[in-house]
């Protein structure tokens, strides 16, 4: 799962859709106004590209920070022997793990740390953040108790190793999971924080139109930035993906918040 694996997860990137399409913060009591008009399939696809071009430097950290601990893990003693103990801590704990360090790594440690930063205590998307800690906790708890579940699937589905596995897994994962459920979940939930936890001034009518303009674009910027990380994580044994999953989370949500930098001028849609 991307970002979230994105979500992604990896998952939903508030700057990513600001680089892409912004959804301005209505006043309480506005009328929601006409969505803007939905990009063609191709112009969907570019503005995925460009959001993906103007993060490419959080991006590369990512990817360079997922290759140093699969290798750590194959490769030195050291790196091997903590993997392995917490290897065994998932094991233990199990789905517990997963909702407690998730929520940990995929909202309270990247906000904590953004917070205490010189760089990015007082940018805008920090100050926001804290102002819905609570909210983005709870969200990422649900994360790690679906990527948990979707690990142990896919490990029972297509085996836990060898080259046909990883690449099945990562096909699922990328290519219906994400696409399909991980991403417009999370935009969604984003949204709905973002118009003040009140429904009524979403807009995600038509659907079609909707995952066009928001969904589309930040699932391509999502591949780019997260399917080498995605590969990477599905090398290691079950019990390490969602713990590793969870650092890479933790890093790319931190340069989100830091480093990465808003498009001067952001391709638009044309109109339909």
């Amino acid at each position: 799962m991307c970002g979230t694996e994105s979500g992604a997860a990896g998952g939903y990137d508030r700057r990513m859709t600001q680089t892409v399409s912004p959804m301005p913060v209505l006043p309480a009591a506005a009328t929601p106004a006409a969505p803007p008009a939905a990009p063609t399939f191709g112009q969907a696809i570019r503005m995925g590209f460009y959001a993906a071009k103007v993060n490419v430097l959080p991006g590369t950290l990512l990817q360079l920070a997922a290759a140093a601990i699969v290798l750590s893990y194959y490769f030195t003693q050291t790196g091997h022997d903590l993997l392995e103990h917490v290897a065994q801590l998932k094991t233990r704990y199990g789905y517990i793990y997963s909702v407690v360090c998730t929520a940990c790594f995929g909202s309270l440690l990247p906000i904590a740390l953004a917070s205490i930063m010189p760089g990015g205590r007082h940018r805008a998307e920090v100050i926001a953040a804290r102002r819905s800690i609570v909210y983005l906790t709870c969200f990422w708890a649900l994360v790690g108790l679906q990527v948990d579940g979707l690990y142990r699937a896919e490990a029972w589905a297509f085996g836990e190793s060898g080259v046909r596995a990883v690449v099945s897994k990562v096909a699922f994962d990328q290519g219906l999971f994400t696409t399909i459920y991980a991403l417009p979940l999370t935009v969604l939930v984003y949204q709905f924080k973002d118009a003040g936890y009140d429904r009524r001034r979403m807009r995600i009518r038509p659907i079609g139109h909707w995952y066009r303009l928001y969904v589309m674009p930040l699932m391509v910027s999502n591949w780019g930035v997260w399917l080498p990380a995605v590969v990477l994580i599905y090398c290691l044994p079950l019990a390490l993906q969602l713990p590793i999953q969870n650092v890479v989370q933790c890093l790319w949500s931190l340069m989100i918040l830091v480093l990465a930098r808003p498009a001067e001028a952001p391709p638009q849609p044309l109109a339909a």
